[in-house]
């Protein structure tokens, strides 16, 4: 897929670099903003597009940009749906927890907030957990529920303090708000103590924005206790750090408490100026929990300075705030309140209000209307909302979200016999490949009708990209589950006709039955999971059944992926080197280094068992270096001992072709050991070679450039295009031991493997036959006209330490 970056190290760069905007979001959101649009533009892959646009709403709801924030969180969530970064889309969620919380939109905040949390828990992340914590109780405050945010900002900061891998920055935020919980509710003893424990954890992590949450909560509670200088000092330093970074909404709230400040100082004329860059700071900030506190404040302080009118029209505000945010039920008591205070400074003041009360009045008529259209507007929006949260808009089937609670429903309404399908559509990167996206979304528009019309509609669950779930209710007895896949397989692999071409895709379906394969969506949907791996892997079954082993074979990888991050350091791993002989004379040319695991917790691991892990987990690249250096330099050591200038043939996996610093690898490794580069063979499968010719092309030619021998490993076993190797500048051709096998028996088979040889030889490519096992198949491939050969009959694998080998080595 095209990434928009000329190299997988840029690809790597940009999600770096998008990684550590995190720490510079609460120093410079302005530039965050601005780096995250030029990683956006430059990018075409979802994740990078989606982790942009997530960094950028992170930064512009610091800035107060709420509307703005809003809109690229929401844009984040489209182009995460399709990858399967979970991290990444719980950042967004969380993001939009805090944004909803500020606008008091509980309902969406605790919806966000909940999938925030299930996609942390996905990911293992406890971090991620933690935070959407904080959020949520931080919502629960501002919903009045405070004995709850209490108990939860508790039990959260406890979690923090427990954490194997400490998180500063979360731990100090959270102490803060448990600190302004406390305070709220009348105990300032405790609430000082967490800010104690909050600012050196601040300060370690040189986290502004901490430092200046602690000394803004440090600050209200020095002005509860009458300790002015106190107070203003810490509030000062929050004004300061606030102002500088750009945190309007701690310039708000450090705003606000120089102001009482300046009352209790009897400076009425800077406290009014400071109230009014408050509420302008908190307006900006878009935390509308803040403006109404900072416009009762200011009322009651016109109060006390005897500008009624001033007073009037601060309450007419706080009370606008109020009700623009509360349900209907709760209205006609803040209307009372509202004409409370109206009719007491009337009475207060007598008649020359009387104007002023009218005019009021009237305008609040006219608020209310617009406050209710409004209200409308708001609650049709959130009715929109709700339906895009619910439905993939693409399918109309139900969105990932949904799924567990669709699980529970069919388990408690009718267990027997329920079940899940985890259905993967095949070959649709190649049909968005060659025919784009436009094309690739209708078809799989048009296979999620097909799994609706297969079962109940509502049943079918979109996890993204190219993956469904089938929810299957124990009332489904007509059929079975596996007649249900079946049917699914047989519908899917009809052709679809879009815009005219007839394309078709294959399904591969993993089922789950409910309660033998898991008692809930989560554990369900893990073992539906493995069994789609099991389905991908064995072609000849599309759908495959959960069985326990796959379970066992899934622990048994966790467990290698990871002892692999520790093995190489501890030296676990093991080299042998297999002969490879020139047929004509039988006289040794060189070896092929296998390399192997002796693990002291899982004893001796293949390597088709780890190699696989070590690519997707990155360990390949420094055990490469490794294997070449080693490998190298043993070669060296036996062609000082033999005179000869033996070869060394290394395996290259598929992440190790595709480094860009191969070539500089092999350069230091050759340097190091003095080994001479034409007496180094690089073998890369088949398979590697031809999944995209271009770019193998270029390795190739680089690598040849360094002097060393190419090999084409395995031929015979993937593509076997004997086209492509006109174009390919390899040394050997190496024919696997699949085609070998059974020379000089069949015909057919000797044929095809005289064809492959002569052509090789009219290239001027050395030919090896692999796996020859007795004198009967080396006589065969030899008449054949195979230029070498390994193989048990000359020798298996063996350590340089091995008599065998080193009778090899004697002879040589």
């Amino acid at each position: 897929m095209d990434t928009g970056f000329a190299s997988t190290a840029e690809r790597d760069a940009a999600l770096a670099a998008l990684n550590a905007l995190t720490a510079r979001i609460e120093y410079e959101p302005r530039t965050v903003v601005e780096l995250a649009n030029a990683l956006y533009a430059e990018a075409d892959e979802a994740l990078i597009r989606g982790a942009a646009l997530v960094q950028r709403g992170a930064a512009q709801r610091i800035l107060g940009q709420h509307g703005e924030a809003l809109a690229s969180l929401q844009a984040a969530l489209y182009e995460l749906a399709d990858t399967d970064d979970l991290d990444w889309q719980g950042e967004a969620h969380l993001q939009l927890v805090a944004l909803y919380g500020l606008g008091q939109s509980f309902e969406l905040a605790e919806h966000h907030q909940a999938l925030a949390q299930a996609a942390f828990k996905r990911s293992g992340n406890p971090h991620g957990i933690l935070r959407a914590r904080v959020f949520s109780a931080i919502s629960l405050g501002i919903a009045d529920r405070d004995e709850e945010a209490l108990a939860l900002l508790s039990d959260t900061c406890s979690e923090y303090a427990r954490l194997t891998e400490p998180d500063p920055v979360g731990h100090a935020m959270c102490l803060a708000n448990l600190a302004a919980a406390l305070t709220y509710l009348g105990r300032p003893e405790q609430a000082q103590q967490c800010l104690d424990e909050a600012l050196p954890l601040a300060l370690s992590a040189k986290s502004l924005r901490a430092e200046a949450m602690i000394c803004t909560r440090a600050a209200n509670l020095a002005k509860q206790r009458s300790d002015v200088g106190t107070a203003r000092a810490l509030a000062t330093r929050a004004n300061d750090i606030a102002t500088r970074v750009g945190f309007v909404q701690l310039i708000a709230l450090a705003t606000q408490v120089l102001a009482e400040i300046a009352e209790a100082d009897g400076d009425m004329k800077l406290a009014v100026s400071l109230t009014d860059n408050a509420l302008q700071a908190a307006v900006s900030a878009g935390d509308r929990s803040c403006a109404i506190g900072v416009l009762r404040e200011a009322a009651l302080r016109a109060e006390r300075m005897g500008d009624v009118v001033r007073a009037l029209a601060d309450w007419k505000a706080h009370f606008d705030e109020r009700l623009k945010f509360l349900d209907e039920r709760y209205r006609s008591s803040v209307h009372f309140q509202q004409t409370e205070h109206t009719i007491a400074l009337a009475r207060k003041h007598g008649a020359e209000l009387e104007s002023e009360v009218r005019h009021q009045t009237e305008a609040m008529e006219a608020t209310l209307a617009k406050l209710r259209a409004e209200a409308d507007r708001r609650r049709q929006a959130e009715a929109e909302l709700r339906q895009l949260a619910d439905y993939d808009p693409l399918t109309a089937c139900a969105s990932w979200h949904r799924f567990p609670s669709i699980v529970n429903e069919v388990v408690n309404t009718s267990p027997q016999g329920a079940a899940i399908l985890l259905v993967d559509l095949r070959g649709l990167k190649a049909i968005n490949d060659e025919w784009g996206h436009l094309v690739g979304d209708q078809l799989v528009r048009e296979a999620a009708a097909r799994l609706r019309s297969s079962v109940a509609p509502d049943a079918v669950v979109r996890l993204g990209g190219d993956e469904f779930v089938v929810v299957l209710a124990g009332t489904l007895r007509a059929l079975t589950a596996g007649e249900i896949a079946a049917r699914v397989v047989e519908r899917i692999s009809a052709p679809f006709s879009i815009n005219g071409e007839m394309l078709q895709i294959s399904t591969s379906i993993g089922v789950a039955r409910y309660p033998d394969h898991g008692c809930d969506a989560e554990s369900l949907l893990q073992s539906a999971d493995l069994a789609l791996s099991a389905a991908k892997l064995d072609h000849r079954r599309q759908v495959v059944f959960y069985d326990a082993i796959y379970g066992q074979r899934l622990k048994r990888s966790n467990q290698m992926r990871r002892l692999l991050r520790t093995a190489l350091a501890r030296r676990e791993f093991t080299l042998c080197y297999q002969p490879q002989i020139r047929l004509s004379d039988r006289v040794l040319i060189g070896f092929e280094a296998l390399i192997g695991w002796q693990s002291p917790e899982l004893g001796a691991v293949s390597p088709a068992e780890f190699i696989p892990l070590a690519e997707t987990g990155g360990e390949i690249l420094s055990l490469g270096r490794w294997v070449f250096e080693s490998a190298f330099a043993q070669a060296k050591v036996w062609t000082t001992q033999t005179g000869r200038p033996l070869r060394m043939s290394v395996n290259l996996s598929m992440r190790q072709f595709r480094d860009p610093l191969l070539g500089k690898q092999i350069r230091e490794a050759l340097d190091a050991s003095g080994l001479a580069p034409d007496q180094v063979e690089l073998e890369v499968t088949e398979s590697c070679a031809m999944e995209d010719p271009e770019q193998t092309l270029e390795t190739l030619g680089a690598l040849r450039d360094l002097g060393v021998r190419v090999a084409l490993d395995d031929f015979g076993t993937g593509y076997s295009n004997i086209a492509q190797l006109v174009r390919m500048p390899i040394s050997s051709l190496k024919l696997d031991r699949s085609l070998i096998n059974g020379v000089g028996r069949e015909s057919r088979r000797n044929t095809i493997v005289l064809t492959v040889i002569r052509v090789a030889h009219t290239l001027n490519i050395e030919t090896v036959a692999e796996g020859i096992e007795d004198e009967a198949t080396l006589d065969a491939v030899k008449a054949l006209g195979a230029t070498h050969g390994q193989g048990y009959h000359f020798g298996q694998a063996l350590a340089p330490d091995d008599p065998t080998l080193l009778r090899w080595i004697a002879q040589a």
